[in-house]
């Protein structure tokens, strides 16, 4: 009797050193979700006060593979992984998508789209995010930040 009893817990203990394994080593099935980071964001920083013209900057993260281009979204939702970036972003009356080879982009104006409070009107959200050679967006990884400019 005390011996399946012992024989039980011994096999309890087994599978969940076995489960404790997989969580920690992010294996078993996608039990672990993590977003590698790509690309870091020097300028704007998180709540930060720009002047215009801003001057927007970032790097790759080292060992991360370097994307043909760069998408900067301001005020505008860069497309989902595996999209193209809309042409009608572009075509745009304020133009506030860019595409660039380079590691920043100057930025000379910025008009707030869709603000619901006057006290937002100078409040911005941008988003960096890897392109390659078609514009396509190449994965789930952005650099953001929320910054107000001063004017």
């Amino acid at each position: 009797m005390f011996g399946s009893a012992r024989r039980a817990r011994t096999v309890l203990a087994a599978a969940l050193t076995v489960v404790a394994a997989l969580l920690v080593s992010g294996c078993g099935q996608g039990l672990i979700f993590r977003e590698t980071p790509t690309i870091t964001l020097l300028n704007p920083t998180e709540e930060s006060v720009q002047t215009l013209p801003l001057t927007v900057r970032w790097t790759p993260v080292a060992g991360a593979p370097v994307p043909a281009k760069y998408g900067v979204f301001i005020d505008t939702t860069p497309p989902a992984p595996g999209e193209t970036i809309d042409k009608d972003l572009f075509d745009a009356e304020v133009k506030q998508v860019f595409v660039t080879t380079s590691l920043e982009q100057v930025v000379a104006e910025i008009t707030r789209i869709n603000t619901v409070l006057d006290e937002d009107k100078d409040k911005h959200e941008i988003a960096v995010v890897g392109l390659d050679e078609s514009g396509r967006r190449i994965d789930e990884s952005s650099a953001f930040a929320t910054f107000r400019i001063s004017r």
